[in-house]
């Protein structure tokens, strides 16, 4: 007998029936522990104005743009956040990377580098502005690796 996705035990006067709850809790265990396995881990979930952030991280540590400074108000330029996040997490290059949680807002922001074993992860209605002057955006040098391309030179 069901009842409210609760299985009773009619032999028990429709007590609960313990047994079959508990296999289907060391079920669940099993498969989110799977999940873990397959996704990577969940980032520590952070709070920011009463609302929890979590994300899914594959780089064993992690970290908030708003820990570094960030406001995601549209307004004001994010650029030195941004870079001191990237800057303070790439140290953790060789101990399985980093991730960057970027919250809900609007992130405006000049130009910045990325690095190797880092991921920047944006959350829902989370958006990142670029500057629309020109100027902000001086020519960045042809990486070693781009053998021939657009911006390369002949």
């Amino acid at each position: 007998m069901k009842n409210d996705d609760v299985y009773m035990n009619a032999e028990d006067n429709n007590e609960p029936d313990f047994d079959d709850m508990n296999k289907r809790l060391k079920n669940i265990e099993a498969e989110t522990a799977n999940l873990k396995e397959i996704l990577g881990s969940v980032a520590e979930c952070r709070r920011l104005n009463g609302n929890e952030y979590p994300a899914i991280n594959f780089r064993k540590h992690s970290a908030v743009l708003t820990d570094f400074g960030g406001l995601g108000d549209e307004k004001t330029f994010n650029t030195k956040a941004f870079q001191y996040a990237i800057s303070n997490l790439s140290h953790y290059a060789s101990d399985g990377g980093a991730q960057l949680v970027v919250p809900p807002g609007k992130w405006l922001t000049r130009s910045f580098n990325l690095i190797i074993h880092f991921t920047q992860f944006l959350q829902k209605d989370a958006l990142i502005l670029a500057s629309q002057d020109k100027s902000e955006w001086p020519p960045l040098p042809v990486l070693p690796s781009s053998r021939r391309g657009r911006d390369a030179p002949d």
